[in-house]
């Protein structure tokens, strides 16, 4: 029989999206015996513009739209996918009264934005998983610095962390791994999508 080539795997330096089911910014590479990640936040962030471009080429179609109707504001988008992602929002004509649902949980001024342009229709919301995830690992590498500089070894941090997030010592080594396969500026991303 014909010799088959076996199939080459996507590299991971090449590119921080891989290819297949994962979907969000690098898959962790295996445990190392003593983590030291290049710092995270260490001080100015970069510029939201130039972050907002390196995340927005990462989204959806449909995200990026949503995210064009809310003007960028990426405390607003958040909230948006984590209230609603992965659901069809059926987005009204008209401003409900304070107490409707969409007003309370999403607040006044964003749904208005919302209504001007997908008033009377149904919007579907992306989970953007892969964003959420992104920042989730972001914040357990600056707390794993945070930990360390106050004194902590860097294997008493990780089973800090490892407690605190519910989560095992090898998972938060690969989390910290992923530092070098955060596109640049990624440090910026907690604070762009905090609500």
């Amino acid at each position: 029989g014909a010799h088959r080539r076996p199939r080459e795997r996507p590299c991971a330096a090449a590119s921080p999206i891989r290819s297949g089911r994962r979907d969000d910014w690098g898959a962790a590479r295996p445990p190392v015996a003593s983590v030291r990640p290049r710092p995270a936040a260490t001080g100015a962030a970069g510029d939201p513009e130039d972050i907002w471009r390196a995340v927005r080429a990462r989204l959806s179609p449909n995200a990026r739209l949503i995210l064009r109707v809310l003007d960028e504001d990426g405390a607003a988008f958040a909230r948006l996918i984590r209230a609603y992602g992965g659901q069809a929002l059926r987005i009204p004509r008209r401003l409900p009264p304070p107490d409707h649902e969409l007003c309370r949980r999403l607040g006044e001024a964003m749904l208005q934005r919302l209504m001007a342009t997908f008033g009377g229709t149904v919007v579907y919301v992306p989970r953007c998983r892969f964003l959420l995830a992104a920042v989730h690992r972001l914040r357990i590498i600056r707390r794993y610095y945070r930990y360390t500089s106050s004194g902590d070894s860097g294997a008493a941090a990780v089973r800090t962390l490892a407690r605190e997030e519910g989560l095992s010592d090898r998972r938060i080594r690969q989390i910290l791994n992923t530092c070098d396969e955060l596109p640049p500026g990624a440090e910026a991303l907690p604070q762009l999508l905090d609500t």
